[in-house]
């Protein structure tokens, strides 16, 4: 995912965030030079002679801001109640299948969370998520029905 953030705490120059969702290495760059990276969370930054440091606060689904001059700035935003309610209700229904629904319920309530996080409106978080829900005990229902159909199958011989 790749953030740009100008505003008047980044000075009025282009601070880019991005991480990579599969490997977690983040690259932040300030005004087209990229940050030096001193350890996980904290990148230096050189800025027409002036050195600071550049700390990261938080994760993807906590919420995410930067410190950049004395002053955080928030690149993701925080996950509402609702949001997570939202999350919680397309995994819940999902577990009374077992392992296999909990499973399910949580690979779609987690897409779940990254869908609903960029929609602002809150009618459409709602149909998201029921959609979601719908897939997440459709794909519950037909993977423990296979199980089971398999299951038979083998015993039986």
């Amino acid at each position: 995912m790749k953030y740009i953030i100008n505003n008047e705490k980044t000075k009025n120059k282009d601070f880019v965030y991005q991480e990579n969702d599969w490997t977690g290495k983040k690259t932040l760059t300030y005004d087209g030079v990229p940050l030096t990276k001193i350890d996980r969370l904290n990148f230096a930054l050189e800025n027409g002679g002036e050195k600071s440091t550049v700390t990261i606060k938080g994760n993807s689904f906590s919420g995410l801001s930067v410190n950049l001059f004395g002053s955080d700035i928030e690149v993701i935003k925080k996950l509402t109640w609702y949001e997570l309610v939202l999350a919680v209700l397309v995994f819940a229904p999902c577990c009374i299948f077992g392992v296999i629904g909990g499973i399910c319920g949580g690979v779609f309530g987690v897409i779940n969370l990254y869908i609903i996080r960029k929609i602002k409106n809150i009618y459409l978080k709602i149909v998201s998520s029921i959609f979601f829900l719908a897939c997440g005990l459709g794909a519950s229902y037909l993977l423990v029905a296979l199980w089971i159909i398999t299951h038979l199958h083998f015993t039986a011989n």
